[in-house]
């Protein structure tokens, strides 16, 4: 007779149901494989043995004998098919554990033990977690206290004499929302594992998860087949406060989108996330105008900004505690930021909490204008424009003259300038006089402001 082999599943049923050639009728069940070396075919789990029928189809037509065996062999007759028949069952035992033995015409047989599962759910007694731990901000450790009368392992062995004693492993089920970070946003997501594998609940059991981000409550439960049936004991936390600090910040320069002739304008312009340990670098012509956005986790509470021009943040330009930080840089030079995100537990004179740190380096250019000699207003979109190639510009006025002096044009923004028309109309081909003043964001050997003079001609030529 071949041997029946099971994959780990379980199988559930309230009928009968064929579980390849063993079923159980009458009640719930789970089904599981044996140990090789314990001597017995098939484990099969119930929810209760009263009124419980342990059946056995067969492919071809044989007199069956039933027998039931405890764990140190004994053995008892149960049953007798005195006619051959292809199916053949036997009523369970009324006991907590029971192995059963069916004979095919005194030649093979096949072996299946049975578990009532109620007399072997591990019984709980307490769920603690705790985060006052070594590395607290990254990990909680929860852990489970038994029952003072615990429940016995689930132990087997069949009745040859290399059978040997097994246990069938027994796993406690773990639940809880955790949260993780996506697209700019905490999700709720629902957790659900076994932890490791046991003979029995009988030590306390500590495990270490991953600091959940948000407030949860952790449920265990007991054990894989009590779940399955319904049967499971269970055990709650208390409900759990977030401790560890998550921070998401996203950093950006805003430039002057039309300005398609200003140097070095800064880049880049989408926001772009600080990763830890590694300062974001961003540069751009002044005025740099920049923004920082935090998305940070439930048990964030102290936000502290700090602007310096020097790595070691000392002397500061200025503090923030606000969440997000905007600033517009007007001067030349190479700027540092961080920001440290923090629960509540950290304090100015307490620092036991958790703080992630973000940091952010912001280099102003040098101011620069120069001023073209020629543009050709003919709106083919090349050089349609007289405009001027600048960086770093914080204040700027230009005039442009006709050839007796007479004003045609002014403009204050660098990043505008002259289409070659006057009074809507075009301006005739040749040279215009222009006066362009300008002050820069650096700063000249006496500490003044850089200041820029232009004058000259413009020829337009179509």
């Amino acid at each position: 007779m071949k041997r029946v082999l099971f994959s780990i599943v379980f199988l559930l049923t309230y009928a009968t149901a064929a579980l390849a050639d063993f079923s159980i009728s009458g009640v719930k069940f789970a089904a599981d494989s044996a140990s090789d070396e314990s001597g017995i075919d098939t484990i099969m789990v119930v929810k209760s043995t009263e009124d419980a029928y342990l059946t056995y189809k067969s492919d071809a037509k044989f007199n069956f004998k039933w027998f039931s065996f405890d764990i140190e062999g004994n053995k008892s007759e149960l049953k007798t098919e005195e006619v051959a028949t292809d199916t053949t069952f036997v009523k369970l035992n009324d006991v907590a554990t029971s192995g059963y033995l069916l004979q095919f015409d005194d030649d093979n047989s096949e072996s299946v033990w049975v578990f009532r599962c109620k007399d072997f759910t591990p019984k709980m007694d307490t769920l603690i977690v705790h985060t006052s731990i070594e590395d607290q901000c990254d990990y909680a450790q929860l852990q489970i206290y038994p029952d003072e009368e615990p429940a016995p392992a689930m132990e087997y062995k069949g009745l040859s004499e290399k059978s040997e004693l097994a246990v069938m492993p027994q796993f406690l089920s773990l639940k809880y929302d955790s949260v993780y970070y996506a697209d700019k946003e905490f999700v709720i997501e629902k957790k659900e594992y076994n932890l490791p594998a046991m003979d029995k609940l009988e030590d306390v059991i500590d495990h270490t998860i991953k600091a959940p981000l948000d407030t949860t409550r952790f449920v265990v439960y007991a054990n894989q087949y009590a779940v399955k049936l319904d049967e499971a004991d269970s055990v709650k936390s208390v409900l759990f406060k977030p401790f560890a600090v998550e921070s998401h910040v996203f950093a950006s320069v805003r430039i002057r989108e039309d300005a398609i002739n200003e140097n070095d304008k800064g880049e880049p312009t989408e926001p772009t996330e600080a990763k830890a340990g590694e300062p974001l670098q961003l540069k751009g012509s002044s005025p740099v105008n920049f923004e920082a956005l935090n998305y940070s986790s439930a048990a964030a509470y102290h936000y502290m900004w700090s602007l310096s021009k020097s790595k070691e943040y000392s002397p500061l330009i200025l503090k923030s505690h606000d969440k997000d930080f905007r600033y517009t840089f007007t001067e030349q030079g190479t700027y540092y930021l961080k920001v440290e995100v923090s629960n509540d537990a950290v304090s100015e004179d307490y620092k036991e909490g958790c703080t992630q740190v973000r940091e952010f380096q912001i280099e102003v250019r040098e101011s620069q204008l120069d001023v073209p000699n020629v543009f050709t207003p003919n709106g083919d979109g090349v050089n349609d424009l007289f405009k001027v190639a600048y960086r770093s510009i914080i204040e700027f006025h230009g005039w442009v003259y006709n050839q007796w002096g007479g004003l045609v044009y002014q403009w204050v923004d660098p990043a505008q300038g002259w289409d070659g028309t006057i009074n809507g109309k075009p301006a005739a081909d040749g040279a215009y006089m222009y006066i362009i003043e300008a002050t820069g964001s650096d700063y000249d050997s006496d500490g003044k402001r850089v200041k820029y003079l232009k004058r000259g001609s413009v020829s337009i030529i179509r």
